[in-house]
């Protein structure tokens, strides 16, 4: 295995043009962050029933300077108050 860092920038999506509209945001100077929001604004558009404005997610983001991977879950939750009927 190579000591070499990789020259890898690229957003994974389930829709392949939204992951281009990530890569391109890297690609312009956005980071890694600005690109999944990006890919995830496009998800909106191409698949509404799974994500959107009002919905939620997960993120897995490593931070190479760190060395340290993170999930973040920002999934819907409906509010404490709200019985169902």
């Amino acid at each position: 295995m190579s000591s070499e860092p990789l020259d890898v920038d690229h957003t994974v999506s389930d829709e392949p043009l939204c992951g281009e509209i990530g890569d391109r945001i890297m690609s312009e100077g956005g980071n890694a962050v600005d690109a999944a929001v990006a890919a995830t604004f496009c998800l909106a558009v191409t698949s509404p029933h799974l994500t959107g404005l009002g919905g939620g997610g997960t993120m897995l983001l490593h931070k190479n300077r760190e060395n340290k991977t993170v999930i973040i879950d920002f999934r819907e939750a409906a509010p404490a108050g709200v019985e169902a009927r």
